[in-house]
Formats: C-alpha cells, sequence, structure tokens
C-alpha cells in the first residue's frame, strides 16, 4: 500500500493573537480618518442641534417676527427638506465622491442660518430654513 502524502496546507492559520499583518492593520489609524470621524461627528451635531433648538425659542420669535400660522413651517421644514434631501446626497457622493457633497450642504447651512438670523418675517424665516 503506498500511503499519499497528506495534502499541502498553503493557507496559513494564524496564531492565537492573529497574524502581524492583520495587527498592524487594525491597530491605529491614520490622522485623517480621525478627521473624518470629527466632522462626521460634527455634522450631525449640527443636524441635532438645529432640529431641537428652534421648539423651545418658537413662541418668541413668533411674537417678534409674526408668523403664528407658519407655526408648523418654521419648527419642521429642515427636518422635511433634509429628509427629502439625503438619499440624493448619498447617491450623489457615491458618483463624485464624497468631498463635494459634505461640503456644499455645509455652505448650503451656514448661508441658511445665516438668512435666519437677520429674517424680518415668517416667509424669511421659513426659507432661511429650508435652505
Amino acid at each position: 500500500m503506498d500511503a499519499k502524502p497528506p495534502p499541502i496546507n498553503t493557507r496559513t492559520e494564524p496564531d492565537a493573537l492573529g497574524s502581524r499583518e492583520e495587527e498592524r492593520s487594525t491597530v491605529g489609524h491614520p490622522p485623517q480618518f480621525w478627521l473624518i470621524i470629527v466632522a462626521l461627528s460634527l455634522l450631525v451635531f449640527i443636524s441635532a442641534v438645529d432640529v431641537t433648538i428652534i421648539p423651545p425659542a418658537l413662541p418668541r420669535i413668533v411674537e417678534e417676527i409674526g408668523g403664528s400660522t407658519q407655526y408648523v413651517w418654521i419648527a419642521n421644514s429642515f427636518v422635511f427638506v433634509s429628509s427629502v434631501l439625503q438619499p440624493l446626497i448619498g447617491q450623489l457622493s457615491n458618483i463624485f465622491g464624497r468631498k463635494y457633497p459634505i461640503v456644499v450642504p455645509i455652505i448650503l447651512f451656514i448661508v441658511g442660518s445665516g438668512s435666519v438670523g437677520g429674517a424680518q418675517n415668517a416667509g424669511t424665516l421659513i426659507t432661511g430654513r429650508t435652505v
């Protein structure tokens, strides 16, 4: 009886700690990774602040500039537009990369916030919140 030699295992099994190459790739992330994490965290924070900052101040705002009949639109225009545009921005980021579809909405947010800060009537306030 001729005994065949066992097949040669070409896959290397990692030891209990894992392979060195795998260990090196997961230990530390480059600074660019952390910059992206910070930027995305700030974007989520900005969105959360914008959603929660208006309701407590809205009675005073309506008293100052009017617009008691547009109360709902003042409060919800930002949430409505951001919800509608999120899938579009996601698809644009797949097409054009991540940088511009993130930078452009930040610039629009700054412009909208400036127009809300200078609003003299409810229409301008709603427009700024929508932008």
